[in-house]
């Protein structure tokens, strides 16, 4: 009795705690804490005049989201990709790009006429 009893007290605990989501009070999506990259891509969804972006705020096509793409290194810099686009039928609809210097935390927007990246900054 005296080794069962710390085992069944351990499994006690273990079992009993279990992990909550916070979730907001006005929908049932759970709350998620903004990452330092995430208020940049806020702030450039927020300001940004790329075309795409603003249709789909205009044409209220769903709500903006972004997901990421994956790390690109180069010799300098190392990159944060993300897509940046809404969700239409299902599927996520790619609407811009962006890179973050994740050393920096500057935000580069994708131009699609010259295939480049440019520094992005806030007008």
């Amino acid at each position: 009795m005296r080794k069962l009893f710390p085992r069944l007290l351990i499994i006690s605990f273990a079992t009993g705690c279990v992990q909550t989501t916070e979730t907001a009070s006005d929908n049932s999506k759970p709350v998620r804490k903004l990452a330092w990259y995430d208020s940049l891509i806020l702030e450039y969804i927020a300001n940004n005049d790329t075309g795409a972006l603003q249709q789909v705020q205009i044409d209220n096509a769903g709500e903006i989201e972004w997901k990421f793409d994956g790390m690109i290194e180069t010799d300098s810099i190392n990159f944060m990709a993300f897509r940046v686009g809404h969700t239409a039928e299902g599927r996520f609809m790619t609407d811009d790009w962006v890179y973050i210097d994740s050393n920096k935390r500057r935000l580069y927007g994708y131009d699609t006429g010259t295939d480049s990246i440019s520094l992005w900054q806030k007008k």
